[in-house]
């Protein structure tokens, strides 16, 4: 048995959790649910607490990697979250772009904002407008094989409709851009 079924027996045994069905004809596998508001209450502090310290933590050294450039470290950053916290069931863009917002809320970032000849999805912009700042265009891809593609067609966007420059233009000297394509629990980084 491996940790989480121990904490789920646990949990189960102890009445924080209630078995309601049998999932298969071995008896191993069981539908379970929280049994009371306020269980549910502690389970939901218990988690966001959790969450946040995460993508906390995570959302520093993914900012930390885009800024060195190190594509590598933040794709993987980012694979581990989408990983972790996101269900199947949410992979529209704007679930990925309020999760990235989320991730960056230590830092000065911009949403859906004007620059150029269009609007960019998320700038992160410093304090100071000659460190360096981040520019990020967002992608879902309807098939893994699209990754590679709509990722370079994110940066082509950035390009394109001049977002770097109109940030230029506002005075910010370092912009770096990057294409972001998400494929459900996985996605491709790559710089403009």
């Amino acid at each position: 048995m491996d940790q989480i079924s121990n904490v789920y027996s646990f949990l189960l045994y102890t009445g924080y959790l209630k078995a309601i069905r049998c999932m298969d004809e071995d008896k191993r596998i069981y539908q379970l649910m929280i049994p009371n508001k306020e269980i549910k209450r502690v389970f939901l502090s218990i988690f966001s607490e959790w969450f946040d310290e995460q993508v906390e933590h995570s959302g520093n050294s993914f900012v930390e990697a885009l800024m060195k450039e190190d594509l590598i470290q933040a794709a993987d950053i980012l694979n581990n979250i989408l990983f972790q916290s996101i269900s199947y069931f949410d992979y529209d863009e704007k679930f990925y772009h309020g999760l990235l917002i989320g991730m960056l809320s230590e830092y000065q970032t911009v949403s859906n904002g004007e620059a150029g000849l269009g609007r960019f999805d998320i700038a992160i912009l410093p304090l100071s407008r000659m460190s360096r700042g981040v520019v990020l265009e967002l992608k879902v891809a309807k098939q893994e094989e699209d990754l590679q593609k709509l990722s370079e067609e994110a940066c082509r966007q950035i390009r394109d409709m001049k977002y770097i420059e109109g940030l230029q233009n506002k005075g910010y000297e370092d912009i770096l851009g990057y294409g972001i394509a998400f494929y459900k629990k996985s996605c491709i980084i790559t710089a403009l």
